[in-house]
């Protein structure tokens, strides 16, 4: 004991009298004689920024305590909650004895001039740092009134007899769901006209149209009476159908954002994090679908996220749970699937190789095996027992699950309908596919296209670390893949692609996240024209647009960049849309949705380009806590 108190005591000594003879130029040191606290004085921008260092008694085999101090003109886009962070933050690593007090008091002046800038760049983030305590209540509140103003907008097939639109849709399914027993809701009869609207999403969105129908019918009886209740629209029902979107916002996708948040951009300051967050709840393309057009895509979102939440948390079995959730509410959840699959085999991996240490190396792989064989099975099984509980109405008899597994995969409808930003509408411009090829091959050249174009990011998604991040980009890549190339895509689809880059890139690359929102909502235009959501279409693209720039501006100052000029993609929506004022050929009606298409299709592949750009460039700590950090200390090298 004695030995190491002369080791300690030396290694104090030594530390100071190196100290002593430094002279700093940007800083000044205070640390006495009899003293175990060191402070530390640096000015940026003439503004102060103090460090105060604390040496324990085991010191150098304990590291010592930070605490920071700042003016209040300064501000930063990182954020700590306890002191230790900041020295794990600063020095990229855990703390080592071997390292000494002047690279850490070199690091931590560094870290101050290259962190900290003057306030007032950004009208959002200042509101939100001044009003830290609030800033949950005021984002969702914020989200909601946005919400909420939409109520009164046009939505799909509005006054359009006979058939009207995805409104008269989702209510005739709660019309169905109330009135027929399960085993009926997915079979055509006198009752279940499938010609009318007949369900064709899985089971959770069939009960999830019971609960809703089992409500409304108490509040508004009329409105669920089975086969006189098409079309049925008043004031007060349409008042329902609008809150019950919201509420499935406020249970599923808002929880699930402010989650992620703060799991993954933890050490991210507040007035950024929250400015961030406020921008994903106003993304104009869920807003015109889900709140004007109407749909339920938030829950499905919302699922997906929580399970990718639940991943990073290392729940595997209960990501599996909640994915299958995602994927029973809206088949558009299977564009996530291969990039679960393959991380759920990684960490399955990772924890098999821990537990396998504490055998002999001669059993060590079969324990390997074994224990990546029982995760990987209990991840699955999670997964195929909650979507047994859903199909328990149908699982009795294959001739009920094949009827409803055609309502889902309808191969019948053709690989494209309407003019939509995939390969296979633009191409077939020059290429008349649906002539040249029968639909079952048509299926089988679009799947496997799309697994040519997923595979890279799903390769990637192995050889790169830290595996979070590159989990992120591989959800986002091999979604835009599917949207792309895949069969019978929709336009709505790319809300699908837009949530994990969008959280990806909202504070690496704000630019382009703001091109990804306002190109995916352009490329819904045509669909905006028919449900006559002009005015909200350009209403939030304008307010988004703003809002984002305020951001784009804070992130570029702190991080001294430039960003991505996309100026001329931005003129060439300008002027597609000054296109709808010119009479189109007679011999070519379509031919601004074509073009609309065609555009948004090329601005989607630049997308994909960089997001495989990105995820082959991701180079980082296999620790996933610090990949964010050292994102952030990239313009300071201090990596």
């Amino acid at each position: 004991m004695e030995d190491k108190n002369d080791i300690r005591e030396t290694r104090l000594q030594k530390e100071r009298e190196l100290l002593k003879k430094l002279e700093p130029t940007n800083y000044t040191l205070d640390f006495p004689d009899c003293s175990r606290s060191l402070e530390i004085v640096t000015e940026v921008q003439t503004f102060p920024v103090k460090f105060f260092i604390h040496l324990p008694e085991r010191y150098p085999f304990q590291s010592p305590k930070v605490s920071l101090s700042v003016s209040d003109k300064l501000t930063s886009l990182t954020e700590f909650y306890d002191d230790e962070n900041i020295l794990e933050h600063v020095l990229g690593e855990s703390w080592i004895p071997v390292i000494n007090l002047s690279s850490v008091i070199e690091k931590l002046v560094h870290y101050a001039h290259h962190s900290y800038k003057a306030r007032g760049k950004s009208l959002l983030a200042e509101i939100f740092s001044m009003y830290w305590k609030w800033s949950i209540i005021i984002v969702v509140l914020l989200a909601l009134l946005v919400r909420v103003a939409m109520i009164a907008q046009p939505h799909s097939g509005y006054d359009n007899h006979p058939k009207y639109g995805d409104y008269e849709a989702q209510r005739h399914w709660m019309e169905i769901t109330t009135n027929l027993s399960p085993d009926k809701w997915y079979k055509d009869s006198a009752e279940n006209d499938l010609e009318y609207w007949g369900l064709d999403y899985p089971p959770l969105t069939a009960w999830h149209s019971w609960f809703l129908g089992s409500v409304s019918s108490m509040i508004e009886p009329e409105s669920m009476v089975l086969g006189e209740s098409r079309g049925y629209l008043t004031s007060s029902h349409k008042l329902f159908m609008r809150l019950s979107v919201i509420l499935g916002d406020l249970f599923a996708f808002i929880p699930a954002v402010f989650m992620f948040f703060k799991m993954y951009y933890r050490y991210l300051s507040g007035g950024i994090k929250y400015s961030a967050i406020i921008l994903i709840f106003l993304s104009p393309p869920l807003l015109l679908i889900d709140n004007g057009h109407f749909q339920y895509n938030s829950i499905m979102l919302g699922f997906s996220l929580w399970a990718v939440v639940l991943v990073y948390y290392d729940y595997l079995g209960l990501s599996a749970v909640v994915l299958a959730l995602a994927l029973n509410f809206k088949q558009m959840a299977l564009y996530y699937v291969l990039p679960f699959g393959c991380i759920w085999m990684a960490k399955a991996w990772k924890r098999a190789r821990h537990q396998s240490m504490r055998f002999q190396p001669n059993i060590r792989w079969g324990i390997m095996a074994a224990e990546i064989i029982l995760t990987l099975s209990n991840i699955i099984g999670c997964g195929i027992i909650t979507t047994i509980i859903i199909w328990i109405p149908w699982i009795g008899s294959i001739s009920d699950i094949t009827q409803v597994i055609s309502r889902i995969f309808p191969l019948q409808r053709g690989i494209f309908e309407d003019k939509v930003a995939t390969f296979w509408c633009v191409s077939s411009i020059f290429i008349k596919y649906k002539e040249l090829f029968p639909t079952n091959l048509l299926a089988m050249l679009s799947a496997l296209l799309t697994l040519a174009a997923s595979l890279p990011f799903l390769v990637l998604l192995f050889k790169r670390k830290p595996i979070n991040l590159s989990f992120l980009h591989a959800l986002s890549g091999v979604s835009l893949s599917f949207f792309l190339f895949s069969y019978h895509v929709h336009e709505k689809t790319i809300l699908i692609p837009l949530l994990p880059f969008s959280l990806l890139s909202v504070i690496d690359t704000p630019e382009l996240f703001r091109f990804y929102v306002l190109l995916g909502t352009f490329s819904m235009y045509p669909l905006m024209i028919k449900d006559g959501l002009r005015f909200a279409y350009f209403c939030l693209s304008m307010v988004f647009y703003i809002m984002a720039g305020d951001v784009i501006k804070t992130l570029n100052y702190f991080q001294d960049r430039k960003g991505h000029n996309l100026t001329l993609w931005y003129i060439g929506i300008i002027l597609i849309h000054l296109m709808e004022f010119i009479e189109p050929p007679q011999q070519y009606p379509y031919l601004f949705d074509t073009i609309i298409a065609a555009y948004s299709f090329l601005g989607f592949l630049y997308i994909w380009i960089f997001t495989l750009k990105s995820h082959y460039q991701i180079k980082g700590d296999s620790d996933p806590r610090y990949h964010l950090e050292n994102r952030l200390r990239k313009k300071a090298k201090m990596s």
